[in-house]
C-alpha cells in the first residue's frame, strides 16, 4: 500500500466533520449565497439539544448523527431510513465513503462500524475503544484506538471489510482528529505531531520546539499545561498547522517537515476555535475572538475583522473561500429573553465573500446547533429547533 489508490470521499461536497481530510474546514464544491431557505425537515429528535453533525455521501444523499440516532436522507430532505444507538453510550461522528458505506462509532466509541448508506444495514463492526476515523483511500480507513488495560493507543489502517492492514502504537492519548495530506498520515498526541507513510511507516516526529529523532518511549511527555487545541490542519502542499497552548496562553505552529522547522506566527491575538484554513495560492487563517471574526495570513499579518452581535458557533468554508458562519444565543438565555428582547434575528447564518464583505444573512428560527455542511449543489446545510435546514 504506497500511495493513497482510490479517493476514499469520491466528490463527495463535505464527506467528513471538517470537510475534508486535511481537516480545514473546507468544501470541494462552491456555496449557493443567496440566504433563502431550499426546505426543511424535523429530525424527530426529542430532549436533543446539541451534538449533531452532518456529512454528505457522494450522490449528495445526507447523514445527520446526534448521540441517540443516525438519520439518512436525500439531496430534498427526504428521510431514508433512521437507524438508533445500540448499547449506552452515543453515536461518534460519520464519514461518507465512495464505496457507498458510512464509518461512525457506536456505544460511547466501543464499536466501529460500516453501515450501507442506501439502506442503513451494518456491513461490519469492531469491538474496542474507538475514537475519530478517517481514511486516505476508499480500502484504507484511518481509526484511532484509544489505550486500554494497559495497551498503547494505536492508530488502525483497516481495509473496506474492516480487516486490519496495519497499526501504529502512540504513547499517551490522542489529541484531536487524524490529518491526512497529499503523502502522510500526521496524528497529535501527547504534545507531540507523528507522521506515517500509507504504509504505516514512521516518517517524522515534532513538538513545539522542533523536530525530534529517538525511540518515543524516551522522549520526555508533555507538561500538563501544553495541550493542541485544535486539529493538525493541512496548510499548504508541505506545511501543518495546528494551534498549541502553554501557560503564556494560546499559539499557532506550523510544521515544514521538508525545512524541518517548526516556526510560530506572530500574531496579535490568537483566535478561538473553530479555526479553518481557506484555499487559495495564499492560505489564510480563519477563526474568531471575543465576538469578532478575524482572517489572518501565515505570517500573522490581521486580513480583516467583522463584529458579529452574538456568539459564533462554526465556520466554514466553500471551495472559493467565501465563508459561511453561524451564530445565535444559547438556548436558555433564548428561552428566558426571547419575548423581553429583541432576538427575532440573533441566530442564523451570515456569508462573507474572501475579503470579508458580507454577501447574505439567513434568519434561523431559534437557537443554532454548531453543525455545518456544504451540500452537492452548494446548499448550506444547519439545524435549528429540531430541524435541517437546506439554505440557498
Amino acid at each position: 500500500m504506497s500511495g493513497p489508490g482510490n479517493p476514499p470521499f469520491g466528490s463527495s461536497s463535505w464527506p467528513i466533520l471538517l470537510g475534508n481530510a486535511g481537516n480545514t474546514g473546507v468544501a470541494s464544491v462552491a456555496a449557493s449565497l443567496g440566504g433563502a431557505t431550499s426546505w426543511s425537515v424535523s429530525l424527530d429528535a426529542e430532549n436533543e439539544r446539541g451534538g449533531y453533525r452532518i456529512v454528505v455521501g457522494e450522490d449528495g444523499s445526507l447523514f445527520v448523527v446526534w448521540p441517540s440516532s443516525l438519520l439518512a436522507l436525500d439531496p430534498t430532505g427526504e428521510i431514508r431510513w433512521r437507524r438508533p444507538r445500540t448499547g449506552e453510550g452515543g453515536l461518534g461522528t460519520p464519514m461518507a465513503l465512495a464505496d457507498g458505506s458510512i464509518i461512525l462509532t457506536e456505544d460511547g466509541g466501543r464499536k466501529l462500524l460500516s453501515r450501507d448508506q442506501a439502506t442503513g444495514n451494518e456491513r461490519w463492526s469492531i469491538p474496542g475503544r474507538w475514537a475519530f476515523v478517517t481514511a486516505f483511500a476508499v480500502d484504507a480507513i484511518l481509526a484511532q484506538r484509544e489505550p486500554s488495560s494497559g495497551n498503547d493507543a494505536e492508530l488502525h489502517c483497516l481495509g473496506a471489510s474492516g480487516q486490519l492492514r496495519w497499526s501504529y502504537p502512540l504513547l499517551g492519548s490522542f489529541q484531536g482528529r487524524t490529518l491526512v495530506t497529499s503523502d502522510r498520515i500526521v496524528v497529535a498526541n501527547d504534545g507531540y505531531l507523528t507522521a506515517l507513510d500509507f504504509d504505516g511507516n514512521f516518517c517524522w516526529r515534532a513538538n513545539p520546539r522542533g523536530f525530534v529523532a529517538g525511540d518515543p518511549r524516551k522522549l520526555p511527555p508533555a507538561a500538563d499545561h501544553e495541550r493542541f487545541w485544535t486539529e493538525p490542519m493541512r496548510l499548504d502542499e508541505r506545511r501543518i498547522i495546528i494551534g498549541y497552548s502553554h501557560y503564556d496562553g494560546h499559539e499557532f505552529l506550523i510544521v515544514d517537515p521538508v525545512a524541518k522547522e517548526v516556526t510560530t506566527p506572530d500574531y496579535f491575538a490568537h483566535p478561538s476555535p473553530p479555526v479553518i484554513v481557506t484555499p487559495g495560492p495564499e492560505p489564510r487563517l480563519v477563526g474568531h475572538l471575543s465576538m469578532r471574526l478575524r482572517a489572518f495570513d501565515t505570517v500573522g499579518t490581521l486580513l480583516f475583522e467583522r463584529r458579529a452581535p452574538w456568539e459564533i458557533l462554526n465556520i466554514v468554508a466553500d471551495s472559493a473561500g467565501n465563508l459561511i458562519v453561524a451564530e445565535g444565543v444559547e438556548p436558555s438565555y433564548w428561552s428566558k429573553y426571547k419575548d423581553a428582547y429583541s432576538l427575532h434575528d440573533a441566530c442564523g447564518l451570515v456569508g462573507f465573500d474572501a475579503k470579508g464583505d458580507l454577501l447574505f444573512r439567513w434568519t434561523a428560527p431559534g437557537p443554532m446547533d454548531a453543525a455545518l455542511a456544504i451540500g452537492r449543489l452548494g446548499e448550506i446545510y444547519c439545524i435549528s429547533e429540531g430541524r435541517l435546514w437546506a439554505v440557498r
